[in-house]
């Protein structure tokens, strides 16, 4: 789980420090910011996993050529063309996440002490004819989360005077934490320091070596393959590049067979067929997929089952509902609010799930009566994080206020973040009148 997030100058996130917990339901006008803060998991996944330059591409499609300057300025706060900057300012954007080191690593040295990973990065580009490139890059162990040593995290910090203060950058260096272990160091697109987490030959902290590493690929990316020497790293470097799902249901992609195996749903909800056979294989399948059945039939009374089939000529399979009156429908011809309902709950009863899921409005396409089956699922997989947006009044009204992170503009254009337990209209609130009808009202934003 990731347990905080900064971003400086990435889009309109001019400056944001927000510590997550398992569930979060994000608020705010259109334009506000939420679909750019779920996607620092994901610019941060692709950039361990394939590079700068498919981070880059992945988000800007203006025809040139990769790396080029103008995509990465596309990406940068307010966009700083060489007319609008300072003569010497190279534009930048950074990023920091923090995550608890996992709970069978936490009776080993170091991570009794040192039990947070913290992961940093920047991003910059100097004048033509370079290219953006990752110039500064940190992992460290740390054993005080920065979110409790400086206390709110979701705006700038006040500069004394009345007026907010922009941190330089989002490195552990800015803060007065001093329990600390580096495990990655690069500077300047340097040569990359790699020092072991854990003792080896009676050493503790003890150098694996020096690197040299294209400025366009992440020193995380290229840790190397060793989990005696560097356990947290490498279960970070996981959880970002196989862990981390941005999902977006395709009603397309939901109705067709599926091919697609694997142990996760994919961001179209293409594999859902595939995650109902594993669950129905598993330990206690039988036990969860009852629980689940009757959790749909709280929306769904006449459906008597779901059921993945087989299709041997081309080895995919497909869903199947069963209804009381014995018509059974195949997936390519099922109702649509139905195949959503399957996708999105279908996750709280998987074994064994622990992964990050971004989840863009899940009301789309549900009956408004069946939101709170949706809501009870996304907000129980215990094992797992789950941030969804919403403009539902009905989903936001099934929130908890500390589940609430309330999106809104500053007058420079800036995202500020805001949580419900802690927004100024929310502190008399005494639950006379719903959250749902509060945001419809827009005094969450």
């Amino acid at each position: 789980m990731i347990t905080l997030i900064e971003a400086l100058n990435y889009r309109c996130l001019k400056y944001i420090r927000q510590p997550l917990g398992p569930f979060h339901v994000l608020v705010g006008p259109n334009a506000s910011g939420k679909s750019t803060f779920l996607d620092v998991m994901a610019f941060l996944g692709t950039l361990v996993a394939k590079g700068l330059d498919a981070a880059i591409a992945e988000r800007v499609c203006n025809g040139e050529e990769e790396r080029s300057q103008h995509a990465f300025l596309d990406l940068v706060w307010r966009r700083p063309w060489e007319d609008s900057r300072p003569e010497g300012h190279w534009p930048r954007m950074g990023f920091a996440i923090e995550s608890p080191v996992p709970a069978e690593y936490c009776t080993r040295e170091p991570y009794v002490e040192l039990g947070t990973v913290r992961y940093e990065v920047l991003l910059d580009c100097l004048p033509p004819p370079h290219s953006p490139r990752i110039s500064w890059e940190y992992l460290y162990l740390t054993g005080c989360r920065t979110t409790e040593a400086n206390g709110p995290a979701h705006c700038p910090r006040d500069d004394g005077r009345g007026g907010d203060r922009l941190p330089n950058s989002v490195f552990l260096g800015s803060y007065p934490d001093t329990h600390w272990r580096r495990v990655i160091g690069r500077e300047y697109s340097g040569a990359t320091h790699f020092e072991a987490e854990t003792a080896r030959n009676g050493t503790v902290g003890s150098s694996a070596g020096f690197f040299r590493i294209d400025d366009n690929f992440s020193a995380l990316g290229a840790l190397p393959p060793d989990q005696e020497q560097f356990p947290a790293a490498t279960w970070l470097k996981r959880l970002l590049v196989r862990e981390v799902s941005y999902i977006m249901l395709d009603l397309k992609a939901l109705r067709a067979p599926s091919s697609r195996r694997g142990k996760r749903l994919q961001p179209d909800g293409s594999s859902t067929p595939w995650l109902l056979k594993d669950l129905l294989e598993s330990a206690e399948g039988k036990q969860a997929y009852d629980s689940w059945l009757r959790h749909l039939q709280t929306v769904i009374p006449d459906l008597v089952g779901v059921k993945t089939v087989h299709r041997p000529e081309d080895n995919q399979q497909y869903l199947k509902l069963e209804y009381g009156n014995g018509l059974e429908v195949p997936s390519w011809i099922a109702n649509d609010g139905a195949l959503r309902l399957i996708a999105l709950t279908l996750l709280t009863y998987l074994p064994g799930l622990d992964e990050i899921y971004l989840i863009e409005e899940p009301e789309n396409g549900i009956h408004p009566r069946a939101i709170e089956a949706v809501y009870q699922s996304l907000s129980s997989i215990y094992d797992g994080q789950v941030l969804v947006t919403t403009h539902s009044p009905l989903l936001v009204g099934l929130a908890e206020p500390q589940t609430l992170l309330c999106f809104s503009k500053t007058p420079e254009g800036a995202t500020s973040i805001v949580s419900g337990d802690r927004h100024p209209r929310l502190r008399e609130w005494r639950r006379e009148v719903d959250l749902g009808t509060l945001f419809a009202g827009g005094v969450l934003g």
